[in-house]
């Protein structure tokens, strides 16, 4: 049973709005950072999961229109050891990444 908040949930009207191995995965929630709204998200590719992040700027969202810019991206071959990054949160004002790391 869906209870409180989640009974008001609607679908965006574009929902999926991306459906693409670059960008189109979430790599965690929505963050605010320097005031603005950026989308985290996965770039896959061809059996290359994890390959890198990408951070989208939220520019336009409500029920019927969703627009982002890419801003930045980041791919795991700029991490020391890494051969996977797929997720970011931000805790306590720390940012938290999910690696997979070489030995």
């Amino acid at each position: 049973k869906i209870v409180g908040e989640f009974e008001k949930l609607i679908p965006h009207k574009k929902n999926p709005i991306l459906s693409s191995l670059f960008g189109g995965r979430s790599a965690g929630g929505i963050l605010k950072f320097k005031h603005q709204l950026i989308r985290p998200a996965q770039i896959n590719k061809k059996n290359s999961y994890g390959f890198g992040l990408l951070f989208n700027k939220i520019i336009k969202l409500n029920i019927n229109q969703y627009r982002e810019k890419k801003i930045y991206y980041i791919t795991a071959k700029n991490i020391k050891n890494c051969i996977g990054i797929h997720h970011i949160t931000k805790f306590k004002n720390k940012y938290i990444f999910d690696l997979n790391l070489s030995d």
